[in-house]
């Protein structure tokens, strides 16, 4: 893992993030899971590099910054991810810039740059993100391996993923991530998100969803 944290509390969700390829060199996904809910959001990226990436990071803080609740502590406010774990693709590496936030906060002494704490996994350990890793298998049932992405757009994959937090889980009690969200995932930044609750007997995970 990189470094130690810091001592300042840090408020916000643990999450884990990825990236999903479609054609190679062409459109790809940034993938989210906010722990433990194992809540499951995805957005359309142009490329699999890291340009793409921190400006997608930037472009959820400000979704992030206007619809969440507001959480008191140490840090006054806290808009985005407390730990956010990848693995050690080039498009992650540039990890200054994907910590660095829109919006310092003042009055701690000193100010506060950071939006989130970026860790990664030991080289070749996939297992140790195991809740995105099985957040993929479920996408990859609706856009298997060789589909190509360039022809989505992102309310295509704003349903997958409201198709997926419908879907009970055996390891979740038979819940749904919908169901034990994390507190303050409200239902407004579901909605900026782009997600929305699914029926049950309505939930489709497989390429049949997206035919037009």
């Amino acid at each position: 893992m990189k470094r130690e944290r810091k001592e300042l509390a840090y408020l916000g969700w643990d999450a884990e993030f990825d990236t999903v390829i479609g054609r190679v060199g062409g459109a790809c996904l940034l993938t989210f899971v906010l722990l433990p809910s194992t809540l499951f959001f995805a957005r359309l990226i142009e490329r699999k590099d890291q340009e793409c990436v921190c400006a997608e990071f930037d472009r959820l803080e400000r979704i992030f910054k206007r619809y969440r609740e507001r959480c008191a502590g140490q840090a006054g406010v806290w808009w985005f991810f407390a730990t956010a774990l990848t693995d050690r693709g080039s498009e992650m590496a540039n990890w200054a810039r994907l910590e660095r936030t829109l919006y310092p906060v003042e009055g701690l002494g000193e100010t506060l740059l950071e939006r989130c704490r970026v860790f990664y996994c030991d080289p070749y350990s996939s297992w140790q993100k195991p809740h995105i890793e099985q957040a993929h298998t479920l996408l990859r049932r609706v856009l298997p391996k060789g589909t190509s992405f360039d022809g989505l757009e992102q309310k295509d994959i704003d349903t997958i993923c409201s198709h997926i937090n419908s879907y009970s889980r055996a390891n979740l009690g038979g819940a749904t991530p919908f169901e034990i969200a994390p507190a303050g995932f409200t239902d407004k930044l579901a909605s900026a998100l782009g997600l929305k609750r699914i029926d049950p007997d309505k939930v489709c995970l497989t390429p049949r969803l997206l035919e037009r």
